[in-house]
């Protein structure tokens, strides 16, 4: 009797079950993929913006002559060319730097920030919903600075 060579059922079935479990993970790491990349447009230029707020409120604080924390949410800076209004708008959504007439708007859905007065300057507490650990930023006024190393 002559044997014959071939695959059973029972194999060709295994094969085509691993194939589809192989097919199944491609395809979820396609979507998830997919997905962070689109999110990686809306996310950056959110966080540039954020980058743009921080680099003027440590341009601000630096050239004060006084700084004064009315709340937790509101930094007022006097400086040679008048004063700075650092605050959370009502909704809670933008924070608004106020400089005369001028006003400038910068997101604040993404960044929480809280202010407390510091020697020569101010602590900045900023944290969002993704980070767990806020950052503490110690910002100075270079004038408060000198008036500091003058009176020891």
């Amino acid at each position: 009797m002559r044997r014959q060579h071939g695959y059973t059922l029972i194999e060709m079935l295994f094969v085509i079950g691993f194939c589809f479990l192989l097919l199944l993970l491609t395809s979820f790491i396609f979507t998830t993929s997919t997905k962070l990349i689109k999110a990686q447009h809306t996310v950056i230029p959110e966080l540039k913006q954020v980058d743009a707020m921080v680099d003027q409120l440590r341009e601000d604080v630096w050239d004060a002559k006084t700084v004064t924390v009315v709340s937790e949410h509101e930094l007022q800076l006097a400086t040679d060319d008048g004063s700075v209004q650092w605050s959370l708008d009502d909704a809670g959504l933008q924070w608004v730097r106020k400089q005369s007439d001028r006003q400038r708007y910068f997101p604040g859905n993404m960044v929480q920030m809280n202010f407390k007065i510091a020697p020569a300057g101010v602590t900045a507490v900023i944290g969002n919903q993704l980070s767990r650990d806020p950052v503490t930023m110690r910002l100075l006024s270079v004038t408060m600075l000198k008036e500091m190393q003058h009176d020891r």
